[in-house]
């Protein structure tokens, strides 16, 4: 199984958002715990959770493979907007993709 990894932190200084490298090092930890290759790692600072220019994200998403996980800190760093996530994981679906939140909870 393989996995690609998205990690984003928001622009705003009072977010509370754990580091990028916070983020990528606990989703890599989860993937070699659970058998997952890493086979990239995307990551943005200082964008918003309810925009759709994502660059990396975008990336990230073009780079899956049928039977891929992306997976992220939190679901909330996918995305903070439900119409935005459900477009993000309609374009994951059709890759035969799935998204994996290595954190619970927002």
């Amino acid at each position: 199984m393989s996995a690609i990894i998205y990690a984003r932190v928001s622009p705003r200084p009072d977010s509370g958002d754990d580091s990028i490298e916070t983020q990528i090092s606990q989703c890599t930890e989860w993937c070699g715990q659970h058998g997952h290759a890493v086979r990239g790692a995307y990551h943005e600072k200082d964008v918003s959770g309810a925009s759709d220019d994502r660059p990396q994200l975008w990336e990230a998403i073009e780079s899956l493979h049928a039977g891929d996980t992306l997976v992220v800190y939190r679901l909330d760093r996918l995305a903070r907007d439900v119409y935005l996530a459900e477009t993000f994981h309609r374009q994951i679906r059709k890759k035969g993709a799935h998204v994996h939140a290595v954190q619970s909870g927002a």
